[in-house]
């Protein structure tokens, strides 16, 4: 199977965390794939809040880089390449690596950042300026075919999906034809360069 640039840098992070973090969610944050992408997820209960930052992003309603995100991770679960194992407890937040929760709808992120979930002001993430830095978005949990709220469960990855992530998702296929062109590639310098030997001596 042929993978895209952003899928394979998905698929990476969840093998290179795999039993390093507890949860989907924490190699997702870990990996800073989310972070890279300017992508903030805040489950909450039966919805969950996605904040898009404002620099790389024009308006509030691109979902497209988390759509494909769940996209990835429900077919890895389709194809049986990962599994899900069990529910860890509830994620807080899903990006970034530093978030507390400071009062009861309020978290701090970065240390300098606030994410509000709830009130007059929330959702919304404003930075250090008390400026919306991220355009805020609010989903049902079901929204996508994979519920954000599984984010939280630990996984295991099959050996043939690690083994394709070690070859550079090359498939076992393309690995024999590449040793085979390289081995022809070898004969033909070869026989040039005993015929240019025979010519000469």
């Amino acid at each position: 199977m042929k993978y895209k640039k952003t899928e394979k840098e998905i698929i990476k992070a969840l093998v290179k965390y795999e039993g390093k973090t507890k949860t989907i969610a924490d190699a997702l944050t870990q990996s800073n794939v989310l972070e890279r992408h300017g992508v903030v997820v805040v489950p909450k209960g039966y919805e969950f809040f996605a904040f898009f930052d404002k620099r790389l992003y024009h308006d509030w309603d691109n979902i497209g880089y988390l759509a494909e995100l769940l996209s990835v991770i429900d077919s890895l679960l389709t194809s049986r390449d990962i599994l899900l194992i069990s529910q860890k407890g509830p994620c807080h937040v899903i990006g970034k690596k530093q978030a507390e929760y400071i009062k009861l709808n309020v978290i701090l992120v970065d240390g300098k950042d606030y994410i509000v979930t709830e009130g007059a002001y929330g959702p919304n993430y404003f930075n250090s300026n008390k400026q919306q830095a991220y355009w805020p978005n609010t989903f049902p949990d079901n929204h996508f075919k994979f519920p954000v709220s599984k984010l939280a469960y630990s996984y295991s990855i099959s050996q043939e999906l690690k083994e394709l992530v070690k070859h550079n998702f090359k498939s076992e296929e393309e690995i024999r034809f590449s040793k085979q062109q390289f081995v022809s590639w070898v004969a033909i310098g070869v026989s040039l360069l005993l015929g240019i030997l025979g010519v000469i001596f």
